[in-house]
């Protein structure tokens, strides 16, 4: 397993209240990145798989990896 997990959430609620049963899991709260806090919580826009996306990924990723709340967002790029 790697040594962070990226959590990428949208906010329609099907997600968010299968982000909180996966949050409250027992096998979640298990895994190592999660007890060691490098979890990063992203929004599912960032995994679009696009060169657009991919270039502020690479731009966004440092400050992400700083900020374990992971709460960097995308340019407005998108419609």
């Amino acid at each position: 397993m790697g040594d962070r997990l990226f959590l990428l959430v949208s906010n329609d609620q099907t997600s968010l209240n299968a982000t909180r049963l996966l949050l409250k899991s027992s096998i979640w709260q298990g895994l190592s990145p999660v007890q060691r806090n490098l979890v990063y919580r992203m929004h599912a826009e960032w995994n679009y798989d696009d060169s657009i996306t991919r270039e502020q990924l690479l731009t966004a990723l440092p400050d992400v990896l700083s900020n374990k709340h992971g709460s960097a967002s995308l340019k407005s790029s998108r419609s």
